[in-house]
């Protein structure tokens, strides 16, 4: 895998979200996060509540144990939702068009992924 990515089941990257920088140790994100949830949501959170180590880490700690993409994609066991014969379903459908970029880019990242292969698209990537 090239270095600085790790797609999740989603196509997200998770190596660029601040919950798993926070999730491999990263003291100043944790800081960040808990600033961020208690300004903007009003919520007091430990450091270890800041953490998340992908969709394919332990259920806990996990940012979105709850995920419906992920939980999906777990029980047909498949890695990414690309590799589903429903690929694009109305639940990635509606994660790609919540108004969040990252969400949107993710789907083309399954998208690209399901065209070329995971290990020709990952190739292409900085």
């Amino acid at each position: 895998m090239n270095k600085g990515w790790n797609i999740s089941i989603c196509g997200l990257n998770c190596a660029s979200c601040d919950f798993y920088k926070a999730g491999q140790g990263d003291k100043k994100k944790q800081q960040e996060i808990i600033k961020w949830i208690k300004q903007d949501h009003g919520k007091t959170i430990t450091p270890e509540q800041t953490m998340c180590h992908g969709c394919r880490g332990p259920d806990k700690p996990n940012w979105s144990p709850d995920c419906e993409l992920r939980n999906c994609a777990t029980e047909k066991s498949y890695n990414y939702c690309s590799q589903c014969p429903e690929f694009i379903c109305t639940k990635l459908e509606a994660f790609a068009s919540d108004g969040h970029s990252n969400h949107k880019e993710a789907l083309e990242n399954l998208k690209n992924i399901k065209e070329m292969s995971y290990e020709t698209w990952i190739k292409t990537q900085a």
